[in-house]
Protein backbone atom coordinates (compact mmCIF):
# COMPACT_ATOMS: atom_id res chain seq x y z
CA UNK A 1 0.00 0.00 0.00
CA UNK A 2 1.15 3.67 -0.74
CA UNK A 3 -0.86 5.34 1.55
CA UNK A 4 0.92 7.98 3.53
CA UNK A 5 -1.20 6.83 6.91
CA UNK A 6 0.17 3.26 6.53
CA UNK A 7 3.85 4.13 5.67
CA UNK A 8 3.65 6.58 8.56
CA UNK A 9 2.31 3.57 10.72
CA UNK A 10 4.65 1.68 9.60
CA UNK A 11 7.70 3.21 10.30
CA UNK A 12 5.81 4.59 13.98
CA UNK A 13 6.36 0.28 14.41
CA UNK A 14 9.42 -0.03 13.81
CA UNK A 15 9.31 -1.24 10.75
CA UNK A 16 12.61 -1.80 9.44
CA UNK A 17 11.68 -2.23 5.20
CA UNK A 18 8.44 -1.24 3.22
CA UNK A 19 8.30 -1.70 -0.46
CA UNK A 20 6.08 -1.97 -2.91
CA UNK A 21 4.91 -5.06 -5.49
CA UNK A 22 4.91 -2.93 -8.32
CA UNK A 23 9.01 -2.65 -7.74
CA UNK A 24 11.65 -3.21 -9.66
CA UNK A 25 13.69 -6.54 -8.55
CA UNK A 26 16.67 -4.80 -8.19
CA UNK A 27 15.28 -2.53 -4.95
CA UNK A 28 13.36 -5.51 -3.42
CA UNK A 29 17.15 -6.58 -3.22
CA UNK A 30 18.52 -3.58 -2.46
CA UNK A 31 15.60 -3.67 0.48
CA UNK A 32 16.85 -7.18 1.44
CA UNK A 33 20.45 -5.81 1.76
CA UNK A 34 19.58 -3.04 3.80
CA UNK A 35 17.30 -4.47 6.15
CA UNK A 36 19.90 -7.32 6.67
CA UNK A 37 22.70 -5.29 7.88
CA UNK A 38 20.04 -3.48 10.19
CA UNK A 39 19.11 -0.31 8.25
CA UNK A 40 16.17 0.84 7.21
CA UNK A 41 14.65 0.40 3.58
CA UNK A 42 11.73 2.11 2.20
CA UNK A 43 10.33 2.38 -1.27
CA UNK A 44 12.47 4.94 -3.51
CA UNK A 45 8.42 5.90 -4.65
CA UNK A 46 8.19 7.39 -0.99
CA UNK A 47 10.72 9.89 -1.61
CA UNK A 48 8.81 11.22 -5.27
CA UNK A 49 7.20 14.65 -5.19
CA UNK A 50 3.84 13.00 -5.55
CA UNK A 51 3.76 11.09 -2.57
CA UNK A 52 5.12 14.16 -0.65
CA UNK A 53 2.22 15.88 -2.27
CA UNK A 54 0.02 12.92 -0.65
CA UNK A 55 1.57 13.30 2.67
CA UNK A 56 1.06 16.75 2.93
CA UNK A 57 -2.51 16.62 2.37
CA UNK A 58 -3.04 13.36 4.45
CA UNK A 59 -1.01 16.12 7.52
CA UNK A 60 -4.07 18.63 6.71
CA UNK A 61 -6.72 16.36 7.34
CA UNK A 62 -5.27 15.49 11.07
CA UNK A 63 -6.06 19.66 11.66
CA UNK A 64 -10.05 18.84 11.51
CA UNK A 65 -12.43 18.32 14.59
CA UNK A 66 -14.38 15.24 14.83
CA UNK A 67 -17.08 17.09 13.15
CA UNK A 68 -15.22 19.08 10.78
CA UNK A 69 -13.93 15.32 9.52
CA UNK A 70 -17.32 13.61 9.40
CA UNK A 71 -18.63 16.82 7.40
CA UNK A 72 -15.81 16.42 5.01
CA UNK A 73 -16.61 12.35 4.51
CA UNK A 74 -20.27 13.17 3.74
CA UNK A 75 -19.36 15.90 1.09
CA UNK A 76 -16.84 13.75 0.04
CA UNK A 77 -19.88 11.15 -0.63
CA UNK A 78 -22.05 14.18 -2.40
CA UNK A 79 -24.25 15.11 -0.03
CA UNK A 80 -25.42 18.54 0.14
CA UNK A 81 -25.21 21.31 3.15
CA UNK A 82 -28.93 20.71 3.47
CA UNK A 83 -28.53 16.78 3.88
CA UNK A 84 -25.42 16.91 6.20
CA UNK A 85 -27.76 18.83 8.49
CA UNK A 86 -30.73 16.71 8.38
CA UNK A 87 -28.45 13.73 9.03
CA UNK A 88 -26.01 14.67 12.08
CA UNK A 89 -29.42 16.78 13.26
CA UNK A 90 -27.57 20.71 13.20
CA UNK A 91 -28.70 23.79 11.72
CA UNK A 92 -27.51 24.14 8.00
CA UNK A 93 -25.95 27.28 9.32
CA UNK A 94 -23.46 24.91 11.33
CA UNK A 95 -22.89 22.96 8.40
CA UNK A 96 -21.90 25.87 6.46
CA UNK A 97 -19.49 27.16 8.89
CA UNK A 98 -17.80 23.80 9.57
CA UNK A 99 -17.59 23.98 5.47
CA UNK A 100 -15.79 27.32 5.92
CA UNK A 101 -13.46 25.93 8.09
CA UNK A 102 -12.54 22.68 6.60
CA UNK A 103 -12.08 25.13 3.72
CA UNK A 104 -9.42 27.33 5.22
CA UNK A 105 -7.77 24.15 7.41
CA UNK A 106 -6.95 22.39 4.14
CA UNK A 107 -6.07 25.69 2.35
CA UNK A 108 -8.37 24.83 -0.65
CA UNK A 109 -9.12 27.73 -3.23
CA UNK A 110 -11.25 28.25 -5.89
CA UNK A 111 -14.66 28.18 -6.92
CA UNK A 112 -17.65 27.99 -5.10
CA UNK A 113 -17.20 24.16 -5.64
CA UNK A 114 -13.87 23.96 -4.86
CA UNK A 115 -14.22 21.92 -1.29
CA UNK A 116 -16.83 19.58 -2.83
CA UNK A 117 -14.18 18.74 -5.68
CA UNK A 118 -11.08 18.18 -3.49
CA UNK A 119 -13.46 15.64 -1.26
CA UNK A 120 -14.91 13.68 -4.14
CA UNK A 121 -10.91 13.97 -5.17
CA UNK A 122 -9.07 12.90 -2.10
CA UNK A 123 -12.24 10.26 -0.88
CA UNK A 124 -9.90 7.60 -0.57
CA UNK A 125 -7.99 9.25 1.85
CA UNK A 126 -11.13 11.01 3.68
CA UNK A 127 -13.09 7.50 4.17
CA UNK A 128 -10.19 5.44 5.71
Amino acid sequence: HREPELVAQAKNLGISGYVLKEDAMEEIDNAIIAVSKNELYYSNYFDTVAFKNELAESAKLDLLTPSEYKILKLIAQGFSSKDIAETIFVSERTVEKHRSNIIIKLAITGKNNALSEWAIANMGSILK
